[in-house]
């Protein structure tokens, strides 16, 4: 028997393989690597005096931690805005793709970007239109063609990965003010390591700026599932017609809230990472290795003669193969990890 309709011809998004389970050693998906110990022991005192019953759903509301996000996530002069919890931001992305896109609609996407959020898209059967942008210095030109294309929705990833710019919420609110009948789904996985803002101010001022947050990156806890969408009333209104409102488990919901209440370890852990992010920067000027400057926790460098994939192999780091991306061999995007030495092993290799 044959099915067939346009999911026929949308390309699965493929992770890269992983050879072992060794957390440390997995710098491909971007995770977090801060210590997360004093929120689990948190979690096992909550556990004893609680007793969570398990048979149970949790209660839809998510009141405890909706509370703990509004307080974390919006500013005093954006308290109007609305926070909608998922298991995880791309569930947020995908529920933004089923509640404002349908075949045929125009989204615009500039490219290399998440390759996960453009299968969203593809699934819906929206049509595709993709922009060649390496650099914050193209935004200008960017909005200009988005002026012209008037697309139904434009998906940005800010910082971008993979390669890691990132753009000034200054230019983000012109955007949307530009384009009012457009959706701005702006993916802010890797803010908390960028030197620019939040752009969750700029909802105040446009109701079709929509922004998706995670807890997998600078809280490093990719494994609970646990993501934001943030937006103007309206269009939250819209996405909760079609949210499973049982999408996230009790555990997840505990954990998530005592993260964003004590978030002290996250602030380190960025400290650290902006320190190696800096010191690894530095040492590609120095090597003259071709790379772009990052705002978030991964670098994006080509390795020419494959000598540091090489020495990262050997001493049992996985890391991102981006040639296909990137449109050219040798590419390599690598996850930062403040407890492993990478300078020395780029530089010894």
């Amino acid at each position: 028997m044959t099915f067939t309709n346009y999911l026929n011809q949308v390309t699965p998004y493929v992770p890269s393989e992983r050879s072992n389970c060794a957390t440390d050693c997995n710098l491909d998906w971007n995770e977090g690597f801060a210590n997360t110990s004093p929120i689990l022991a948190e979690l096992k005192q909550a556990l004893t005096l609680n007793d969570i019953p398990l048979n149970l759903y949790s209660d839809p509301d998510y009141r405890t931690l909706h509370e703990a996000a509004r307080e974390f996530y919006l500013p005093r002069s954006c308290s109007y805005a609305q926070v909608l919890s998922f298991p995880g931001s791309d569930a947020g992305i995908a529920a933004v793709a089923r509640a404002f896109i349908g075949p045929g609609d125009l989204v615009l996407v500039p490219v290399p970007s998440y390759d996960n959020a453009i299968l969203e898209f593809d699934a819906q059967g929206a049509n595709l239109e993709f922009y060649d942008f390496f650099c914050e210095n193209q935004f200008g030109d960017f909005l200009e063609v988005a002026k012209l294309s008037k697309p139904k929705l434009i998906y940005l990833v800010n910082p971008n990965n993979p390669i890691g710019y990132s753009i000034g919420p200054d230019k983000i609110r012109d955007l949307a003010k530009a384009m009012p009948n457009c959706i701005i789904l702006l993916d802010e996985a890797y803010i908390e390591f960028s030197s620019n803002k939040s752009c969750i101010d700029a909802i105040k001022d446009c109701e079709n700026l929509v922004i998706t947050r995670t807890m997998s990156k600078a809280f490093s806890l990719a494994s609970i599932r646990v993501g934001w969408l943030i937006s103007s009333p309206v269009v939250a209104g819209v996405v909760a017609k079609i949210r499973n409102s049982k999408c996230i488990s009790r555990i997840s919901e505990l954990i998530a809230s005592s993260a964003l209440k004590h978030y002290g370890y996250m602030a380190e852990f960025v400290r650290e990472i902006e320190l190696q992010r800096a010191s690894i920067l530095q040492l590609f000027d120095v090597l003259k290795l071709k790379h772009y400057k990052s705002d978030a926790n991964f670098v994006l460098f080509c390795d020419e003669t494959g000598g540091i994939q090489r020495r990262l192999a050997g001493a049992g780091l996985s890391f991102r193969d981006r040639s296909k991306q990137m449109m050219s061999p040798g590419w390599c995007r690598l996850t930062l990890n403040p407890r492993v030495d990478l300078p020395e092993i780029i530089k010894n290799s």
